[in-house]
């Protein structure tokens, strides 16, 4: 199988992120609705919807807020690459990678995915705060950052692909400028 053009891995693998993308779609759609519904219930008290729950079995309102802040940046975030994939991979499924605009595709997923690794962590940080500071549990407080060195490797890695793919579309317009 051939990895370029139509009928190739790429043209696969295009495939799979319109699956994915749609997939990401629903998802945000249902954390919008729970979101909703979790809102209701901490503002209102009420449980009716959770016959035999008392809102003491609930997460904390600090908790919930920060998982749902951190799910609805992710899920925005895998929308942006996911997107910007797509639109890459149709490149190389038409058998033509080297056009300057998948260079700023690369660029924007290093950039969505560094910057969803740092909210990640300042998140996981301040929700750990809270959770000392509310429960209190403050007395015992130490700080920790919780570093993804395997994320980091892939943004670096992204980032040359980008700078490759910048190389390549600049080499191909001077190709095409020369007689």
């Amino acid at each position: 199988m051939k990895a370029l053009g139509r009928g190739s891995v790429a043209a696969f693998v295009r495939g799979l992120l319109e699956v994915i993308r749609i997939m990401l779609f629903i998802a945000a759609g249902l954390l919008g609705v729970l979101a909703i519904v979790g809102l209701y219930v901490y503002v209102s008290g009420d449980l009716s919807p959770f016959p035999g729950v008392t809102i003491d079995e609930l997460d904390p309102w600090y908790a919930t807020l920060t998982g749902f802040f951190v799910a609805s940046v992710g899920v925005a975030a895998m929308m942006i690459v996911v997107d910007r994939l797509r639109r890459v991979f149709a490149t190389l499924a038409a058998g033509d990678p080297f056009v300057p605009e998948n260079a700023d595709h690369l660029r924007v997923i290093w950039i969505t995915i560094a910057v969803l690794e740092l909210l990640r962590t300042v998140a996981s940080f301040v929700a750990g705060f809270l959770i000392r500071v509310f429960d209190g549990a403050s007395d015992g407080l130490s700080v920790r950052f919780n570093v993804e060195f395997s994320v980091w490797f892939a943004v670096l890695v992204i980032f040359v692909l980008a700078e490759v793919f910048r190389e390549g579309a600049r080499m191909r317009q001077e190709q095409q400028l020369t007689i």
